[in-house]
């Protein structure tokens, strides 16, 4: 009890003193604060700022790992978008990437860039650019985002992405039902966890965001938070006039709850927004702006998700593409008041569906083709070159960091190899699939530029490029920093297998 005590004692003086100093001094001053408290789970600080902020560094949270969803780092993001949407602020704010190593690969920030948009973070603070690398300079919360890694020619894909989405995520609101009611100090996990894995979207709220609350239509409203119902994590009894209120309004508040069930209560009471079953790993964002709905869907495993779902939202349907800027219509159809389509998300890949209320759905929007069954293989044989053109004697497929004399080698190293296609109908498309990479690959075909991928799948749809008969194929492979500056032979180059697929359709 005495700790307890004196812990809420330091963060109130520490709230009054340091947070709450700086931000008036800020406003009257026109200028805006932003910036993060000490803790990732620290929500009350973040009151304060006129830009809440949380950061992600030293690889607290990473692909593949229960940090995505368990302990608290893995509240940051929530922390500041519900700080944000509680308030009003236009803007939330995070600084990932810092101090994860050189081993960081594009692969690895999307994946993590992806965890903060999905959580509701609309301004990034990439860190860092580096001066230099110099001796000791190299070690210092690396990686250099910029000039001096090997990436930075292909920085602009993520670059432009995130530009994209955090347009789209600002100046609207975002749409949930469920509050949770946690610390102001030591935001809570468990309860979160569950509602990722079943798209159920919250908001974090504390006691003090709870006095300002007010009752309307049976809903709870705090800032932009329009609530159904409220859980507590920790759970625990909660005695609030305004819950009382809200209660007595056919408002739901589980102040006891058991993991077991605290999903299947929630649908029960409420439905769902989105409805895609047993899809742990799609995490979802349902954006409010300009009088549309948007859900930004993310695929935050390994696997491809793909399956039928609907929306609670009705209307035409647009897929945009937030890698390239690429929009198109998108079948849907109206049944039972929802919104029923398929999305197909291939590992690190995320989605929008644009929802707009004054047009109905379009059942045959045509939907574009997908890889299908391998048609042949390329094997060979392949030409290893320098980047200045000289021949190298290395393996291909195979990975250079295993070849002796190129285990610290870091940069780029060019494929290149001729293959037959037989004629196909001109309706088939054709996809390339290089298999495994290490780490990024630009591809040409007969001199034409095809594109860059820099994640898993390395899977380029090419009928504008290819032709019957002979074809000329280049690669350009681009492995990662670490080898040379932290020695750890990061699989490099072009492991395959190539094949050639044809299409199927996703409709």
């Amino acid at each position: 009890a005495f700790r307890q005590v004196y812990t809420h004692t330091v963060y109130e003086r520490l709230d009054r003193v340091f947070y709450a100093a700086q931000s008036h001094w800020c406003q009257d001053h026109g200028i805006a604060l932003t910036g993060h408290p000490a803790a990732s789970n620290e929500l009350g600080a973040l009151r304060h700022f006129h830009w809440p902020g949380q950061d992600m560094v030293w690889r607290w949270v990473t692909p593949g790992t229960e940090t995505a969803l368990s302990g608290p780092h893995s509240c940051a993001p929530k922390c500041a978008s519900s700080a944000a949407a509680i308030q009003g602020s236009r803007r939330n704010a995070t600084e990932p990437l810092g101090a994860y190593g050189w081993q960081l690969t594009l692969d690895e920030a999307k994946w993590l860039l992806d965890w903060h948009l999905v959580r509701g973070a609309n301004l990034f603070f990439l860190h860092a650019c580096f001066y230099s690398i110099r001796g000791r300079r190299a070690y210092e919360s690396e990686p250099d985002l910029g000039v001096h890694n090997v990436w930075w020619p292909y920085f602009h894909l993520i670059g432009d992405y995130l530009r994209r989405l955090c347009w789209l995520l600002s100046g609207g609101r975002i749409i949930c039902d469920v509050a949770i009611l946690t610390d102001a100090n030591q935001a809570a996990w468990s309860a979160a966890k569950l509602l990722f894995q079943q798209q159920i979207d919250f908001l974090y709220v504390d006691a003090m965001a709870l006095d300002r609350a007010t009752v309307a239509d049976g809903r709870l409203c705090i800032g932009d938070g329009r609530f159904r119902a409220v859980v507590c994590d920790p759970p625990g009894a909660t005695s609030s006039p305004v819950l009382d209120e809200f209660i007595a309004g056919g408002g739901l508040v589980l102040s006891e709850w058991q993991p077991e069930t605290l999903c299947e209560t929630l649908v029960a009471a409420l439905g769902r927004d989105v409805n895609w079953p047993n899809e742990p790993n799609l995490r979802v964002l349902h954006y409010q702006k300009v009088g549309q709905d948007f859900y930004l869907f993310v695929n935050e495993g390994e696997e491809t998700i793909a399956g039928k779902l609907s929306l609670a939202a009705t209307g035409a349907l647009e897929r945009w593409e937030p890698l390239t800027g690429a929009t198109q219509p998108w079948p849907g159809t109206l049944l039972a008041d929802r919104t029923h389509t398929q999305l197909r998300l291939e590992r690190r890949q995320s989605a929008i569906l644009a929802v707009n209320p004054q047009e109905q759905p379009d059942a045959d929007a045509p939907t574009p083709p997908q890889l299908g069954e391998i048609v042949q293989t390329v094997d060979g044989p392949w030409q290893v070159l320098s980047e200045a053109g000289s021949q190298l004697d290395l393996s291909c497929p195979g990975d250079w960091a295993q070849a002796q004399g190129w285990e610290t080698f870091s940069g780029r190293l060019r494929f290149q190899t001729l293959f037959t296609l037989a004629p196909a109908p001109a309706q088939n498309s054709l996809f390339l699939d290089l298999g495994f990479v290490g780490d990024i690959a630009e591809v040409f075909l007969n001199g034409d530029p095809v594109g860059v991928r820099a994640w898993r799948p390395y899977v380029w749809e090419i009928s504008p490029f290819c032709r019957a008969g002979e074809n000329r194929l280049e690669v350009w492979i681009t492995n990662s920093m670490a080898n040379r500056l932290e020695g750890l032979q990061q699989p490099s180059g072009l492991l395959g297998p190539v094949v050639i697929r044809r299409h199927w359709n996703q409709g």
